[in-house]
């Protein structure tokens, strides 16, 4: 009775406001985002139909079609040394569960995970800044992402092979909220991150604990305190890499995947000069600058070396910025620039160097951090000059993208080999690598050819993202094999060799089919299992 009394004498002016509705600028900011985000995610898939896609790619979206039909954690499956099973594995399924598995739908995946990373390195470039500002700083990172596409021979290095350039999302994240998270916030979703992270590539473990690690133990002793704010998402970021372990543990005892064990012995120190030599040469060529002596200088050559070579100024400026004003300096700024050069290090002092652009596809991750440490350290104009440079360089990431949609389709081999063998109704085969899960992927898994190794004159399975189920004899019977003359252990001759005179063989695409009356599969070797 009485709280009725008091509710009746409560004044008019404190009854609870109607609901707010979103601001009209709100809403168009909202529109304009999103409207950004399609249109590159549209060009990015027209620069991926112009260049080829292969097994790697093709290995990871069948991983993804098994993912889908009922495998989640992909037992019986040898992986790579780097799976990207928390990535472009599940990112595989969505699509296919949409659009089923064919080619196309492995350039619709290529695209999104390059969309991605350009959404995460505009997030974090404009992180710290307010309205055109922002806008500003995020333009400019979509801009230099886009200048390796522009021109030269990267597309298919950036879209179509599933590499470290989708690990960088977690780099650019993890980044993200060290910085802008504030002390215990950041350290649960961090430590998430990082092991989801580390499950699906051992860069996450390498780059970014490492980075996370080193940039709070330097702000700790900067600030001569053992608690700072960073503190935690320090430790969740050392804390992660047991976790992970862990977590990899419980998922093999369950039957997940085995994995090759990633390659990461440090070279002999003799080696070191030459490694980063070689390091260097890779590093120049993910901005399409050219350091042979061109056969044909072409205006469009020279147009690439020019936005190649400023986006890597730009680079440099930016880590060189972010040391000279270090204590100034902003968390993320300092991750970048840390990153940036840990990144390429720890390929140069490994056994995996590899001269020229082949060597970068192991650190091309480092594109994303350089692009967003260049546009958070360029110089802005005056306040009122901001506008202007958004609208500029969201129009140049444009203009970029475009720039490369005009080169004409790539219709792959595997794809020429998968429609005829579909028209002349052949079911499973062998071939070497190159030519296997490319073929059975474009095939739509209508023709299942699994990779061979050829091992002292006798074939077996060959354990790199590939299903040791795919090559019981029981229940598939292989009749084919694709027999590739310029590549060695696969050649006609090395097939007649192992089994004998074809019954009948048929050129395709610069391949022989050679047809044999004899499961292939009973003769295979089996390779030692990975365990990792």
């Amino acid at each position: 009775m009485e709280a009725d009394v008091l509710s009746s004498q409560r004044p008019p002016e404190v009854d609870d406001p109607p609901r707010r509705l979103p601001r009209p600028r709100a809403l168009v900011t909202a529109a304009a985002v999103s409207a950004a985000v399609i249109a590159c995610f549209v060009l990015c898939l027209a620069q991926s139909f112009t260049s080829s896609v292969n097994s790697d790619t093709a290995g990871i979206a069948l991983q993804g079609w098994d993912l889908w039909h009922g495998n989640p954690l992909l037992h019986g499956w040898y992986a790579s040394d780097a799976p990207f099973y928390t990535l472009e594995t599940p990112l595989n399924a969505l699509v296919q569960m949409v659009m089923g598995l064919n080619a196309t739908t492995l350039h619709v995946v290529s695209a999104i995970t390059y969309t991605m990373v350009i959404v995460a390195a505009a997030w974090l470039a404009a992180s710290g800044a307010r309205g055109a500002a922002a806008y500003a700083r995020a333009g400019l990172a979509a801009a230099l992402l886009a200048v390796p596409l522009c021109a030269g021979d990267l597309a298919g290095l950036l879209l179509e092979t599933p590499n470290h350039i989708g690990t960088s999302v977690f780099l650019l994240l993890a980044f993200l909220i060290y910085s802008r998270v504030p002390g215990r916030r950041a350290a649960f979703g961090l430590l998430a991150l990082l092991v989801v992270g580390q499950i699906g590539d051992a860069t996450v473990r390498y780059v970014a604990v490492t980075t996370l690690v080193a940039v709070t133990l330097v702000r700790m002793l900067a600030a001569r305190r053992l608690v700072i704010p960073e503190t935690w998402a320090g430790v969740a970021a050392a804390a992660s890499v047991p976790c992970a372990i862990g977590v990899r543990a419980v998922m093999r005892s369950l039957g997940a995947f085995s994995m090759i064990h990633p390659a990461t012995q440090i070279a002999p120190a003799g080696q070191w000069l030459n490694h980063l030599g070689a390091t260097g040469e890779s590093l120049i060529r993910l901005f399409n600058i050219d350091v042979s002596d061109p056969i044909h200088v072409t205006p469009g050559w020279l147009a690439g070396q020019i936005l190649g070579g400023a986006a890597l100024l730009a680079g440099a400026y930016g880590l060189c910025r972010t040391a000279w004003r270090w204590r100034r300096g902003d968390a993320a700024d300092q991750l970048l620039a840390v990153s940036v050069l840990i990144y390429p290090a720890t390929y140069a002092f490994s056994t995996m160097v590899r001269p020229g652009s082949h060597g970068a596809y192991e650190f091309v991750g480092v594109l994303p951090l350089i692009a967003v440490l260049a546009a958070r350290n360029l110089p802005m104009p005056s306040r009122g000059g901001h506008r202007a440079l958004a609208w500029t360089s969201i129009a140049t990431a444009v203009a970029l993208l475009l720039s490369g949609v005009f080169k004409p389709a790539d219709v792959t081999r595997s794809e020429h080999l998968a429609a005829w063998l579909k028209a002349h109704g052949f079911r499973y085969g062998i071939s070497g690598y190159w030519d296997a899960t490319s073929t059975t992927a474009d095939s739509g898994n209508a023709v299942g050819v699994r990779a061979v190794i050829n091992i002292g004159g006798q074939y077996a399975i060959y354990p790199w993202v590939t299903n040791g189920s795919w090559y019981d004899p029981a229940r598939y019977d292989a009749n084919f094999v694709i027999a590739d003359n310029g590549s060695p252990g696969i050649t006609v001759a090395d097939v007649e060799k192992i089994y004998g005179v074809p019954a009948a063989q048929y050129p395709v695409v610069n391949r022989m089919i050679l047809v044999y009356h004899v499961n292939l599969f009973k003769t295979l070797n089996v390779p030692p299992h990975p365990d990792y």
